[in-house]
């Protein structure tokens, strides 16, 4: 019973956040379907970045999905990020349908140079 009232809470903070990410005038997201997030995601999209997502895509807790400047984030149908996982992309990530990405994995796209202070 728990676990169901757990997806329900998922479901619905998703749907407010997604509503809230298309009211964003400075990025461009497109979503295609039904998502899930955990509500303890960190998402930031910068002014000008690109961010498609697919349709049942699960974002599991503690993930941080960080798109810079001008940059484009794919993430294709039935892709899961499992807890903690790490995106940060400068230019263009793309991950393709039915992808499972295993806990506490980064990705980027830069050499994360921290001169700069930006992940």
């Amino acid at each position: 019973m728990r676990r169901i009232i757990c997806s329900i809470v998922s479901v619905i903070f998703t749907i407010i956040r997604c509503i809230i990410w298309k009211l964003l005038p400075y990025s461009k997201i497109t979503i295609k379907g039904l998502l899930r997030f955990s509500p303890d995601v960190v998402c930031e999209f910068e002014r000008g970045s690109r961010v498609s997502l697919g349709h049942r895509v699960r974002v599991h807790s503690g993930c941080k999905i960080k798109v810079r400047n001008k940059a484009s984030l794919n993430i294709c149908d039935e892709v899961r990020l499992n807890y903690g996982c790490i995106i940060v992309c400068r230019e263009h990530i793309s991950i393709g349908s039915g992808t499972g990405i295993a806990p506490y994995v980064l990705i980027y796209d830069h050499d994360h140079d921290i001169r700069d202070g930006h992940d």
